[in-house]
């Protein structure tokens, strides 16, 4: 189910709905579906902030409201205006990522809306059962979006515990450093506690996050801190039901007070888009941090605390992995190389995407550094091209991706181009797959192509890694599978390269790759003279996949040992 946010101010110019729109624009960059909601019926402008980014509404909350005076269903769906925003790279107006922002207006446009608005009287309509109908309008929305931010009308109105009180589960409170702002608040949560408590409906707890607004902390530093412990004395009781018990108030207040930048005073914009989130001093980086902290549903404080950056990256990758957990994935493959072998990795991604595969990738520059993460995190595999150049911001991502991977869901594959060496590779890719540049491109391509549509499954690293065929380009690897005499649980395995009758012979060396739980899990054997056949025999205790190349590593074979003809069903289940 989603979270419901509303963002509340006692009085107005504290960049309430700027704070909205821009949080909202971060959480669908990141992957989430979001949808936004004009309840400041009386002073809307919610819609102005996407201008750019999507159409004119036909309608809004008003005609919904209005439909369900009449006792009809809210057709809220039918006044959805879908934006670009979660499409957009934050740095260029390019399409990007799964994320999406709706938008639900206060109502249609025009002379007509405050007869609209004037018509409906909501005492009334209480009284007839609307505080069920928005009930059951809450539920279409926890369940169609991961978040939905509502927007407020500033002071206390009669119909403002809805916002404040019934929809929530957090409420975000915002307010400039003055009395009046700071105890409106104050007051506010307050009454929203009360009314939820009185509510027939089981409700949990309403979280509230104090958000100090417009703060300048360039003037008068002595004042803005102490302002800054005012704040943090006052509303201390409404952190205590989120914050970590080792956080003082003062600390979070720190990290989630939104500066006053006055350029962003003129019209309504998306800074979060326009001027990103890097600077420190900016409202963007400050906005980042509230959005972070709703995408963790306020959990993990102690960390925003201590370590912002892991805690951003995290929120970022959240939706991500929740899709992973699924099954569920942006791309299959995510390829990062250095410049000197973009020819390589283009070469191979346009292979792989003949194949059916969607193919990210990716060179220093290629992208912004969001729009970068959210692919990375979003894909099922990782490709990392190690070459001479290896190194940097290529192992930067790699350990990105093993520190947010799914096991065994997603995995890295490391590709050897031809002028690296084995010792090139580092030791946190000791356990990869590592495919060597110096095959037939053909074969590492029919490889490739196997391990990325193919899941990794738990234990049994070879699976997958070769083909998944026993029998390819007249060649068979078979296997027989006995207990061992006088040895409990412990099997022979006798394995066999042949080629079939038509087949040319077969010449060389083939390769075996066993489990590595083997001493030595690869093995190489000379293929029998006249015989045209290869057999290795080893002992092992239950099943697991084999990987063999043959012919020079131009034909790959798999076979899971599970499978094979006439396992024993206690090495099958061992």
């Amino acid at each position: 189910m989603g979270t419901i946010v509303t963002f509340y101010s006692y009085k107005g110019g504290t960049g309430r709905t700027l704070a909205l729109a821009n949080v909202a624009a971060l959480l669908a960059q990141w992957g989430h579906r979001v949808l936004c909601v004009d309840w400041d019926l009386e002073a809307p402008g919610l819609h102005l902030y996407f201008d750019r980014y999507a159409p004119p509404a036909k309608g809004g909350l008003v005609e919904v409201v209005a439909a369900l005076a009449k006792g009809q269903k809210a057709p809220w769906q039918r006044f959805v205006v879908r934006t670009e925003v979660g499409a957009l790279d934050g740095q260029k107006r390019t399409r990007k990522g799964k994320g999406r922002l709706d938008l639900l207006t206060a109502g249609k446009p025009g002379r007509g809306y405050v007869g609209r608005l004037q018509a409906l009287d909501w005492s009334a309509l209480y009284e007839k059962g609307l505080g069920l109908a928005i009930e059951e309008l809450r539920e279409e929305w926890s369940a169609a979006y991961d978040f939905v931010l509502l927007d407020s009308r500033t002071g206390i109105t009669d119909i403002g515990g809805i916002c404040t009180a019934q929809l929530p589960d957090i409420l975000v409170l915002m307010a400039t450093a003055n009395d009046q702002s700071l105890e409106g608040i104050v007051d506010v949560a307050e009454r929203a506690r009360a009314a939820r408590a009185r509510m027939p409906l089981d409700k949990p707890v309403l979280h509230c996050v104090p958000v100090p607004a417009r703060f300048d902390v360039h003037m008068e530093s002595a004042i803005s801190g102490k302002w800054l412990q005012k704040f943090a004395t006052r509303l201390e009781p409404y952190y205590r039901t989120w914050l970590h018990s080792a956080i003082a108030p003062s600390e979070i207040l720190a990290h989630v007070k939104i500066p006053y930048v006055p350029v962003w005073s003129f019209g309504e914009r998306l800074p979060v888009l326009e001027e990103g989130t890097a600077d420190p001093e900016s409202i963007g980086f400050a906005l980042e941090t509230l959005a972070a902290l709703l995408a963790h549903k306020l959990a993990h404080s102690d960390v925003l605390v201590r370590n912002r950056d892991s805690f951003l990256a995290a929120a970022r990758g959240a939706r991500a992995e929740q899709d992973a957990s699924r099954g569920e994935f942006g791309a299959d493959v995510f390829v990062s190389h250095a410049a000197a072998d973009g020819e390589l990795a283009g070469r191979l991604s346009r292979a792989l995407k003949k194949r059916g595969l969607n193919v990210t990738r990716h060179e220093r520059g290629g992208e912004s550094a969001l729009s970068r993460e959210q692919s990375l995190r979003g894909a099922k595999n990782l490709l990392t091209v190690v070459g001479p150049e290896f190194g940097g911001w290529q192992l930067e991502e790699t350990m990105s991706f093993l520190k947010m991977a799914n096991a065994p869901s997603q995995r890295v594959v490391v590709l050897l181009t031809r002028d690296a060496r084995p010792g090139d590779v580092p030791p946190l890719l000791r356990d990869a797959p590592v495919l060597d540049d110096r095959r037939p491109e053909s074969a590492l391509v029919e490889r490739l192509a196997s391990v990325m549509s193919t899941h990794a499954r738990q234990g049994d690293p070879q699976h997958g890694l070769w083909g998944r065929r026993a029998e390819r380009s007249g060649r068979e690897l078979s296997a027989r599978i006995r207990p061992v005499k006088g040895e409990r649980d412990l099997y022979r395995i006798d394995l066999s390269v042949t080629r079939s009758k038509d087949a040319p012979p077969l010449r060389g060396v083939a390769r075996f790759h066993l489990h590595p739980s083997f001493k030595r899990h690869v093995r190489d054997v000379e293929v029998g003279k006249g015989r045209s056949v290869a057999t290795l025999s080893i002992t092992g205790a239950s099943a697991f996949t084999v990987g063999v190349e043959v012919d020079g590593g131009a034909t790959v074979l798999e076979l899971d040992l599970s499978r094979a003809p006439g396992a024993p069903k206690g090495f099958v289940e061992g």
